[in-house]
């Protein structure tokens, strides 16, 4: 199901936005620029739906710090008196709707600038040894297959998502458990065990997973030969 992140802009009944979307696609509503980064991480969108202003910022100056965590589409929602067609382009993003918003204009402009997504080639995660191939759910290491469970599956390519930054123990349980229970918790550091003892059967280092005592893990970028296409 794709996903849809929608960022709250008081230009439009963004509620009843997500009420008609959700019957359609997978939708998040942020209502504050701190929650952007988190769900451009997390929720991982395949489109993304504001208004030219967010929580106070230019929708311009979110541009760099969306592209930072995704390749996803943006599409604006204008208001009556900024229904410029050239506005969505100064402002980078890549198309626009005006409000009144027609709902049916609206799903055939996300369905458009999402069906390439559907077509697109395998997705392949390199990281030093580390291969991920989500299109088989296969990971490598020296280019030999890892035999992971589905939680250890998903335990690693949360982290790969996030290469280079610390995931945060209850992001890892809601995202594997959907809940956060002291019983998740404790699974979390199991299945880390269980990664790290799987990998360095192959070879990798300690540091290819690293623990951040008190907060999460993190998956470290190795050489030259990082390349992540998510």
């Amino acid at each position: 199901m794709k996903r849809v992140l929608i960022c709250d802009t008081a230009i439009t009944d963004c509620k009843k936005i997500l009420s008609l979307l959700e019957t359609r696609y997978s939708v998040k509503l942020i209502t504050s620029y701190s929650e952007l980064e988190p769900a451009l991480r997390f929720f991982s969108p395949d489109i993304i739906l504001s208004g030219t202003n967010f929580d106070g910022k230019v929708f311009s100056d979110l541009s760099s710090q969306i592209n930072r965590f995704t390749s996803s589409k943006t599409i604006l929602i204008l208001k009556e008196n900024e229904n410029d067609i050239g506005l969505f382009s100064i402002l980078k993003a890549n198309d626009f709707v005006s409000v009144p918003l027609r709902m049916s204009e609206l799903i055939l402009r996300i369905d458009m600038h999402t069906s390439v997504s559907d077509t697109a080639v395998a997705q392949i995660f390199v990281n030093g040894d580390l291969k991920i191939d989500f299109e088989t759910s296969r990971v490598y290491f020296n280019n030999i297959q890892i035999h992971l469970s589905l939680f250890e599956y998903k335990y690693i390519c949360l982290l790969a998502k996030n290469c280079g930054y610390v995931v945060k123990y209850k992001d890892i349980v809601t995202e594997l458990w959907a809940k956060n229970t002291e019983k998740e918790m404790r699974s979390v550091r199991v299945l880390a065990n269980s990664v790290r003892k799987k990998l360095r059967v192959f070879g990798a280092e300690n540091d290819y997973l690293q623990t951040h005592v008190g907060i999460g893990y993190c998956m470290c970028k190795h050489n030259d030969s990082y390349n992540q296409q998510l």
